[in-house]
């Protein structure tokens, strides 16, 4: 609150003493109030602009951290720091301020100002850079997102310094409002000496007192009414900085909650998670206790996704984290590092056993049925165990040791749990080694295409062959498909792969038949991402140009797995390539989950039945009939069948006897090389294949 003013009728008395004292004092003493009156209203003024560049400069600030438009506002944020400068100049020079009262916070300002504009003037905070992303937002993304670590240092250095910056403009309010409170005082204090001196001099004449009079009290109404407004304004701006500060802070508990937890599911996310992992490390290895870390990962989840939708998968991760939450002990510390992988951190289990338990337990929950909408879902999951100290003396690496015995749990055939061994870190190894290498067999030339002869089992006439595709490497020797398809699959390297294989079998079979050979027809299978990302109707087209195979000579099989989970992209593919002429297969028939209400609308001529079903034939009852059941199908829909991994002859009389006449199988040929297979079709007229003619 400012000071209470003199009153009306001190000046009034003061200033008939002047007057008494001689008329020529009235005259100066006139022009002197009216001089400092000026000058207190213009210090007064300058304050207040100072007071409104600061705040305008911390409300700039302040936009640095939130605004999605951060080069439009380093502009506007530059111009409030030069207004800032200049009103702070004005302020030493018009109101006679000392740079020592306030000059620890003008000095840090400067300093603090000069050092982010360097640091905005980085590269990396551009348009492109922030995708419409404030500042804090990107900061809250934090290890969640694929930025770079350079990245992630500059903004964090960026946000520090707008922090360190905001809290010297708040020091530099309260001292230029402590400032205004003693202007005031001082301003206060002189009109009082001089109203004193008014009223001495009023005193001299009564007629210069009542002019003299009337002009000072309109002269103090006007200074009051200023300082008031002057109060009035700084309450409300002081009102409102304790709001934007309370919402600041709203905000930064919000991004800092958004930052450690997973937004779908409300867990805590993997930055959070390794943090606490550390912590608990430390805590374990100070107090010689063990940890568990178990690494869940949610099986044939990507096909929920594919068939019925990412909306449906959300809830269902949703709901997996509910039942997590209801279910974990006090111990547990359950968080979600991404998709669909879960971690679990059992602190100071009591045994081994117990940690065996709670991966069972976990396995029993996640077999209950999860009813997501109408849709009613089972699920199963594959967990990796590692322990602290036993496997890793570190977080990072007993994180990683989990995750290598997660996918242990999933080559043992999903629905399990294991335990790491140092094994799996070799063969992790061997993978990633395996990879590198397959990056380069193509430029190598170290693939190879062996050939598997598909014959007519009721007299063995050749009808055509398959196209497997060999690795042989000048170290590994020859690596079997199991091994390499997988990892080509991952990386994407099946594309260039599949498109390899199918231009060598189009030109192998050119060859034959350009010699005089008649091989049949040439199957060759399409991986999924031939389908989903590459340009496979293109390549087809491209390989029959410039090899030379007609398209009549090909056979092009699809699992149906792959045609359900990519209709339209399926549908669109197989009636192009239909309609040039080449043959559709389905392999490995029986082992998805199919529509025949959609197949029969799909250019397909050719069920293959998978091997597994074969195997057991006919000794095992539930295949044998699976196997009839196909057969019947397939013929209902007026196709072809064939059945793969025929080995004995027993199997073979039941599938003639099923209806099936053309098989596939070590029965019949392993598959051969070129140079073996030519031979095949050298003698083939003379000397059919019959049982164990390709041994």
């Amino acid at each position: 609150m400012p000071n209470r003013q003199p009153s009306i009728r001190n000046i009034s008395i003061y200033g008939f003493a002047v007057l008494i004292s001689g008329a020529l004092a009235v005259g100066a003493l006139v022009a002197y109030l009216l001089f400092s009156y000026g000058t207190v209203v213009e210090k007064q003024r300058v304050v207040e602009d100072a007071y409104d560049s600061i705040l305008a400069l911390k409300y700039q600030t302040e936009r640095l951290l939130t605004t999605t438009e951060l080069v439009k506002q380093k502009t506007a944020w530059a111009a409030a720091v030069d207004e800032f400068g200049n009103d702070l100049a004005r302020l030493t020079e018009v109101a006679g301020v000392e740079a020592g009262e306030i000059g620890q916070s003008w000095a840090t300002i400067g300093t603090e100002t000069a050092d982010i504009r360097r640091q905005l003037a980085n590269p990396l905070f551009s348009d492109s850079n922030l995708m419409e992303k404030s500042l804090l937002r990107r900061l809250g993304e934090g290890l969640n997102s694929n930025e770079s670590g350079e990245y992630y240092v500059a903004v964090r250095t960026l946000v520090n310094a707008i922090d360190f910056l905001q809290q010297r403009q708040s020091f530099l309010l309260d001292d230029l409002q402590t400032l205004n409170h003693r202007m005031q005082n001082d301003g206060a204090r002189q009109l009082l000496r001089l109203k004193l001196l008014l009223f001495s001099v009023a005193s001299i004449a009564l007629l210069a007192l009542c002019a003299f009079a009337v002009v000072i009290f309109r002269l103090t109404g006007r200074a009051e009414r200023e300082l008031l407004r002057i109060q009035g304004n700084l309450s409300e701006a002081l009102a409102e900085i304790e709001v934007r500060q309370q919402n600041l802070e709203v905000q930064r508990d919000t991004l800092d909650h958004l930052a450690h937890h997973d937004v779908l599911t409300g867990l805590p996310n993997r930055l959070m998670f390794l943090e606490h992992l550390r912590m608990a490390v430390k805590s374990a290895r100070r107090n010689k206790q063990q940890l568990a870390l178990l690494f869940i990962d949610l099986d044939r989840f990507k096909e929920i996704n594919d068939s019925l939708g990412h909306t449906v998968g959300d809830e269902v991760l949703k709901s997996l984290s509910r039942r997590f939450r209801r279910s974990a002990d006090r111990e547990e510390v359950f968080a979600r590092l991404g998709g669909d992988e879960f971690t679990v951190l059992i602190e100071a289990p009591e045994s081994r056993e117990a940690v065996e338990r709670a991966a069972a337990s976990l396995i029993a929950r996640m077999a209950e049925p999860l009813r997501v909408g109408r849709q009613e879902l089972y699920l199963t999951c594959s967990i990796g165990i590692s322990l602290f100290p036993d496997d890793a003396k570190n977080a990072e690496v007993l994180l990683r040791n989990a995750d290598s015995a997660m996918y242990k749990a999933k080559d043992e055939g999903k629905n399990n749990y294991q335990f790491y061994t140092s094994e799996m870190t070799r063969s992790a190894y061997e993978r990633v080694k395996l990879e590198t290498n397959l990056r380069k067999a193509l430029e190598l030339n170290e693939f190879e295409l062996f050939y598997q002869p598909q014959v007519n089992m009721a007299d063995g006439a050749l009808l055509g062959f398959e196209a497997l595709i060999r690795w042989r490497h000048k170290d590994f020797g020859l690596v079997s498909p199991a091994s390499f398809i997988p990892i080509a699959e991952e990386t994407g390297l099946i594309i260039q792969i599949g498109d390899w294989v199918l231009e060598t079998a189009a030109r192998q079979m050119a060859d034959w038949y350009g010699r005089g050979f008649a091989p049949g027809r040439m199957a060759v299978n399409l991986a999924g991402k031939q389908i989903t990302q590459g340009q496979t109707l293109a390549a087809v087209k491209r390989v029959i140009e410039e090899t030379g195979c007609r398209p009549e000579w090909l056979e092009l099989e699809v699992t149906e797995g792959l045609i359900m989970r990519n209709q339209d992209e399926s549908a669109a593919l197989l009636n192009d390539l239909g309609a040039m002429g080449i043959e559709i297969a389905i392999d490995d028939f029986g082992t998805g989950y199919s529509s025949l209400a959609y197949l029969k609308h799909l250019p397909i001529t050719k069920l293959k039945i998978d091997q597994s079903f074969v195997r057991s034939i006919p000794g095992g009852t539930d295949d044998a009939e699976i196997v009839k059941a196909i057969i019947a199908m397939a013929h209902g829909l007026n196709m072809d069948v064939l059945a793969e991994g025929v080995e004995r002859q027993e199997q073979a009389d039941f599938l003639m006897g099923a209806g099936c006449a053309k098989a596939q199988g070590y029965l019949y040929g392993h598959p051969m090389t070129a140079r073996d297979a030519e031979a095949l079709l050298a003698r083939q007229g003379a000397h059919p294949l019959r049982a164990g003619g390709g041994h």
